[in-house]
C-alpha cells in the first residue's frame, strides 16, 4: 500500500508506503512441513522532499522493518531440524536518512553535490521456548547501531572531463544485554576519502581514481586494532561502434576485521571472539575485462572474465579472526538476450572457482559464490489484453568442498528450479495490476547451496530444505 502527494507548486512532495506479510510454515518438495518457518513481517516508509529551487533538493525519510516469529538461534546456518534452541523472536530496524542534492552550484564550471547522513538501529529480542539451553542467556536481547555520512562533489574540469571527490564515514556499535566475558560491546569506526577523474576521450571513457580507507575497531575483550591503506583504481570503456563496446578495470581495496553479530556477544567465554596477535588488514585486488554487444535486430550478448585476490585474507576460524593466507576467485559470466515484438528472452551463466591457499574450504568460504550457475527466462507481452506470461529457470551444478583438517572432498548436490508467472493490467495502464505465479512448479526437493558448509552438519537433514511448489497471487493498485 502506498500514498503519494505533491503541493500545488511542486515544491514539496511526500510518499508513505507500508506492507504486511504473513508466512505460514512452508512445505518442502517432499511435502514435509518445515517447522519454525512461520514469520510475520511489516515494513513502513515515509519520505518528505523539498525542492528549494530547481537546483537544490532536500529529502528526509524514515523506514521501519519488523520481523517476528518462533525461529532457531541460527536458522540461516544449520536449519531447525537439529538441536537448535528455538526463540520467540522480535526484530525491529529503524533507519532515518537526510539527503541533499545540489546541481550547477557556483558559476560557469558549477559543482554538483550529493550528500546524506543516516542513523540506523536494530533491536533483537529473544526468549527461549523449545530445545532450552543453559549455555544461552534467556532472554537473549541485543542491539546494533550505525551512524554514517557520505559526501561527493563533482567538478566539471572541462566540458568533457569530470573530477569527483568525496568522503565516507561510518560508526558501528553492537551490544548484548546478557554477557559473561568482556564488555558486552564492540565498536568499529571507518572513514574513507577519494578522488576520481572521469575522462571522456570519445569513443573511450577512462576513469582513474585513488582512495584512502582507515578503520579503528575495539572488540568485546578490548583488543584495539587500527590501520589504513591507499587504493588506486582504473577502468576504461571503448565504444567500438553503436553496437559493440569493450571494457576493462582494475581496483584495490582494504579488508578490515569485522564486528561479530550482536547476539553472539552473549555467548562469549574465555578468549573467544578475539583477534589473532598478528592480525593485519587484508588487501583485495579485482581485475575484470568484458565485452557487450547490442544488435539492431533485438539480440544482445555479453561476456566478462574476472580475477579476485585477497592477500592476508581475514577469516574467522574457531572464533578467532586471523590472516589465513591468499584467497583467489577466478571466473566468468556469459549472457545472451533477445527483446522484440513482445518477446523477451534471457540466458545467463556464471562460474566461480574460489580457493584459499589452493583448496576450497567450506567453512572459510561459505559466503563466496561457488561453481556453475545457469539462469534462463522467456516471456511474451500481449498488447490487448495487456498481459505478460513467462517462465524462469535456474540451475546450480554440484561442487566439492572440504574443511581445513580434512583430506577428502564432500559434495554439495546440484538442483534446478522452475517458476511461471503472469502479470495482467486490465485497464491497459499501471493503475491496477494483477499478478500470479507458481514458484518451483515441479515441486523439487532441494537444499540451497548457500547454506552453512560445515562438516559438523554434513547430513542435509540438519538443514532446512527450500520451499516446494508455492502459489502466489498479488494485486497492486495506484491512486
Amino acid at each position: 500500500m502506498a500514498a503519494y502527494g505533491r503541493s500545488s507548486n511542486g515544491a514539496v512532495d511526500g510518499i508513505i508506503m507500508g506492507n504486511i506479510v504473513h508466512n505460514d510454515n512452508y512445505e518442502d518438495g517432499d511435502g514435509n512441513e518445515v517447522p519454525y518457518t512461520e514469520i510475520d513481517q511489516e515494513g513502513y516508509l515515509a519520505k518528505l522532499g523539498w525542492n528549494i529551487n530547481p537546483d537544490n533538493r532536500l529529502e528526509l525519510s524514515h523506514r521501519r522493518e519488523q520481523m517476528s516469529g518462533d525461529i532457531g538461534f541460527r536458522p540461516n546456518l544449520i536449519g531447525t531440524y537439529g538441536d537448535q534452541t528455538i526463540f520467540d523472536t522480535e526484530t525491529t530496524q529503524d533507519t532515518t536518512n537526510l539527503a541533499y542534492q545540489g546541481y550547477d552550484i557556483g558559476g560557469v564550471y558549477a559543482l554538483d553535490i550529493d550528500a546524506n547522513a543516516f542513523y540506523s538501529k536494530t533491536d533483537d529480542e529473544r526468549k527461549q521456548i523449545d530445545n532450552l539451553s543453559a549455555r544461552i542467556p534467556d532472554p537473549l536481547n541485543s542491539e546494533a547501531e550505525t551512524t554514517g555520512a557520505n559526501l561527493s562533489v563533482t567538478y566539471p574540469v572541462t566540458d568533457a572531463h569530470r573530477l569527483v571527490t568525496g568522503i565516507n564515514y561510518r560508526d558501528s556499535k553492537i551490544s548484548a544485554d546478557a554477557y559473561t566475558v568482556g564488555t558486552g560491546e564492540e565498536e568499529k569506526e571507518e572513514y574513507g576519502v577519494f578522488a576520481e577523474m572521469r575522462w571522456d576521450f570519445d569513443p573511450i571513457l577512462l576513469t582513474t581514481g585513488v582512495r584512502y580507507d582507515h578503520y579503528d575497531i575495539i572488540n568485546n575483550t578490548e583488543q584495539n586494532l587500527s590501520d589504513g591503506m591507499v587504493s588506486p583504481s582504473i577502468a576504461a570503456t571503448w565504444f567500438v561502434n553503436n553496437n559493440l563496446s569493450l571494457n576493462a578495470s582494475w581496483s584495490q581495496a582494504i579488508q578490515s576485521p569485522k564486528l561479530y553479530e550482536s547476539l553472539i556477544l552473549a555467548l562469549a567465554n574465555g578468549d573467544q571472539h578475539s583477534f589473532a596477535d598478528d592480525l593485519e588488514a587484508g588487501k583485495a585486488q579485482n581485475a575484470e575485462i568484458g565485452i557487450e554487444w547490442m544488435g539492431d535486430n533485438g539480440f544482445m550478448a555479453g561476456a566478462s572474465v574476472f580475477d579476485q585476490r585477497f592477500k592476508d585474507y581475514i577469516n574467522t576460524y574457531d572464533t578467532v579472526q586471523a590472516n589465513q593466507g591468499e584467497l583467489k576467485n577466478q571466473g566468468y559470466e556469459l549472457n545472451l538476450g533477445y527483446k522484440n515484438n513482445g518477446i523477451k528472452a534471457y540466458l545467463g551463466m556464471s562460474h566461480n572457482d574460489p580457493e584459499l591457499n589452493g583448496e576450497y574450504y567450506g567453512y572459510a568460504l561459505d559466503v563466496v559464490p561457488t561453481g556453475d550457475k545457469y539462469v534462463a527466462s522467456v516471456s511474451y507481452q500481449f498488447d490487448d489484453p495487456q498481459l505478460e506470461i513467462g517462465v524462469k529457470h535456474r540451475h546450480m551444478d554440484e561442487y566439492q568442498y572440504r574443511e581445513a583438517d580434512e583430506t577428502e572432498d564432500r559434495t554439495m548436490p546440484k538442483y534446478w528450479v522452475t517458476d511461471v508467472f503472469a502479470n495482467w493490467q486490465p485497464f491497459n495502464n499501471d493503475s491496477l495490476s494483477l499478478n500470479a505465479g507458481i514458484n518451483n512448479i515441479a515441486d523439487k526437493m532441494y537444499y540451497n547451496q548457500s547454506n552453512f558448509r560445515s562438516t559438523r552438519f554434513t547430513d542435509l537433514t540438519n538443514w532446512n530444505a527450500e520451499r516446494g511448489r508455492e502459489y502466489r497471487v498479488g494485486i497492486n493498485y495506484k491512486f
